[in-house]
């Protein structure tokens, strides 16, 4: 079966740094897709560098908190255009 890029989007929660996981999910990604992740307190550090790597990258962020935890994030990332 070929699944690749067959999806939509691609989701994952504590998986692995934003740069592994963005590398091992986007051959399953359509052209149009999106990858979403949940992050915790690196977000900004690796988004740098996921920027640096992919120039058109779009990143929407959204915060929640949970109970007697600090803040995390869902990560929305679009336009991926390798440098």
């Amino acid at each position: 079966m070929g699944y690749k890029p067959a999806f939509d989007d691609v989701i994952s929660r504590a998986f692995a740094a934003l740069d592994i996981f963005v590398e091992l999910a986007l051959p399953w990604v359509k052209p149009n897709g999106a990858i979403i992740t949940y992050k915790s307190q690196t977000l900004e550090a690796e988004l740098a560098d996921l920027k640096a790597k992919y120039p058109g990258l779009t990143a929407k962020t959204y915060t929640y908190d949970l109970p007697n935890a600090k803040a995390r994030f869902i990560v929305v990332l679009e336009n991926f255009a390798k440098a």
